[in-house]
């Protein structure tokens, strides 16, 4: 009972008085001093989140909306909701729940059924070319289960395109799942070139209960492209990551040489700074505030999923990485801004081109001609040309230098395996 009244009047006290509160748990931590009754409501407020109910915290200058834990056997969504019936719904980030977002976002549920529904068959014709799915479980180092999805073209015996065989890896981003990828299959399967997708561990149907922006999930990329090489006789391997995936195939590529091409659509280029510029564009508290704030973020996401998000620097990795890369990032995106991969680009090692989309945001759909020039840049890495399958294969990528995707993404005619 102490520890959630000490908890309720805490919700109530002003930004300052909140930010001295903050502090002296930082300091009392980085002295080795004892806090453990000062911790308990920080501790408690930095807790497990439920997402249905929320506490307004109002200052001169600033409302902070802030996500509630889960207090067992207290009811309190209604008692602090009183406090601010009508939140800014500008105000969507929450400070005192920020690690929870970065390691525990919303997971992407879904079924078997929306897992079946743009391919339902085994066996299916897009275009003019045969091709079978498989969808199946791999274990990564750790042992966490990952949910795989892997497409192929058929061609007959002793043809020339069965001969060398090349896939392209799709890593989704934060709170998203393989399903974001589907999408792309129906541009290389044309090309005789396979596609997988899958669910990085905490995300989708794989396991695992946090995310780490590609600290882990680096690992997971790496146990798909072993399985695919050892189990499917892939020997050419293209990358294609948006958001956390392209950090996660930025932060891998290093180290694994063989990687032919990677496409990355708007990669942070250090994980610190883009929660530091979010905290401060999007919560909008003093910068002084924000650094002693995200040390104890910092310190727990140490203690809850056991990486140091100061780890996570794509542009650490770059410097060192001569797979040709090809950047994607939106004019508009102002979550992950474009200065992320402008300076990303000028530190690659190796070859490095940079495409910024006007007009699109950090969520927005991508364009026919960006998709298209990305999955050229592919091809042309994995120097696949001369195994493009005649007719479909040829007529496919000659639609893909114009811009545009071969027959569009519509016209597929399953069979029967």
């Amino acid at each position: 009972d102490l520890v959630f009244h000490l908890y309720l009047l805490f919700l109530r006290l002003p930004t300052c008085a909140s930010f001295l509160f903050f502090l002296s748990f930082y300091l009392s931590r980085c002295f080795c001093c004892s806090s453990s009754y000062l911790s308990l409501p920080v501790f408690c407020l930095l807790g497990p989140v439920r997402v249905d109910s929320f506490v307004f915290l109002r200052s001169e200058t600033c409302l902070l909306r802030a996500s509630l834990p889960r207090m067992p056997g207290r009811e309190i969504r209604e008692e602090l909701l009183e406090y601010d019936q009508a939140p800014d719904p500008h105000w969507t980030a929450s400070i005192f729940a920020v690690w929870n977002l970065i390691i525990r976002p919303p997971r992407c549920r879904y079924n078997r059924l929306a897992l079946m529904q743009d391919f339902p068959t085994e066996r299916f014709r897009l275009i003019d070319q045969v091709c079978k799915r498989r969808h199946f479980h791999i274990n990564n180092s750790r042992g966490v289960p990952l949910a795989v999805s892997y497409f192929e073209p058929i061609f007959p015996e002793g043809s020339r395109s069965q001969s060398e065989r090349a896939c392209i890896v799709y890593c989704h981003g934060n709170g998203a799942c393989r399903l974001a990828g589907f999408r792309l299959a129906k541009i290389f399967l044309p090309l005789g070139i396979s596609f997988c997708c899958f669910d990085f561990a905490g995300s989708g149907m794989s396991g695992g209960e946090f995310v780490s922006l590609g600290y882990y999930e680096r690992d997971d990329l790496a146990a798909v492209i072993e399985h695919l090489r050892n189990e499917c006789g892939i020997s050419r391997i293209g990358l294609w990551g948006y958001s956390m995936g392209a950090a996660t195939v930025l932060m891998h590529s290093p180290r694994d040489p063989s990687i032919a091409g990677l496409v990355a659509d708007s990669p942070f280029s250090d994980l610190w700074e883009l929660i530091k510029q979010v905290c401060f564009n999007f919560v909008r508290i003093p910068s002084v505030v924000i650094l002693p704030v995200l040390h104890i973020v910092r310190m727990m996401i140490q203690q809850k999923a056991n990486f140091d998000i100061c780890d996570v620097s794509p542009q650490a990795h770059v410097e060192s990485c001569f797979v040709p890369a090809l950047f994607l990032h939106g004019e508009a995106d102002n979550f992950i801004t474009p200065s992320h991969t402008e300076k990303m680009r000028e530190k690659y090692c190796g070859e490095a081109q940079r495409i910024t989309m006007p007009g699109l945001r950090h969520a927005t759909t991508r364009n026919e001609q960006y998709q298209a020039r990305a999955a050229v840049h592919l091809v042309r890495a994995l120097r696949w040309e001369s195994f493009l399958p005649k007719g479909t294969g040829e007529k496919a990528f000659e639609s893909l230098l114009k811009g545009r995707v071969y027959g569009g993404a519509e016209r597929r005619d399953e069979i029967a395996p």
